[in-house]
């Protein structure tokens, strides 16, 4: 769900050539984890917010390798939309063993 989201926000400036509202994909991104994470079995998780939160990024990050596979077979117009998750990521990782 959380790549659905970075893919409405890129989608508004590639199809419309516009941008989506500032902060929009951060805000849903955070309402939609704070209810899951309400609602959700804690049983199905690490324990931990920072184990939770890595776990998330493992499975974002391999969700954006696939669609980046997808994209350049497919629509390569439209694989900067995974390449900017991959790199997001990325750098969130590399801030949390700096």
């Amino acid at each position: 769900m959380l790549r659905s989201f970075a893919y409405a926000a890129s989608a508004s400036r590639i199809l419309y050539d516009k941008p989506a509202p500032d902060g929009w994909e951060d805000q849903v991104r955070g309402a939609f984890l704070e209810g899951y994470l309400a609602s959700v079995d804690q049983r199905l998780l690490p324990p931990g917010q920072a184990a939770i939160e890595r776990l998330i990024a493992v499975f974002e990050l391999e969700k954006a390798v696939y669609e980046l596979h997808y994209e350049l077979d497919n629509r390569p117009e439209w694989a900067s939309i995974p390449v900017a998750g991959i790199c997001r990521l990325l750098e969130l990782d590399s801030e949390e063993a700096a």
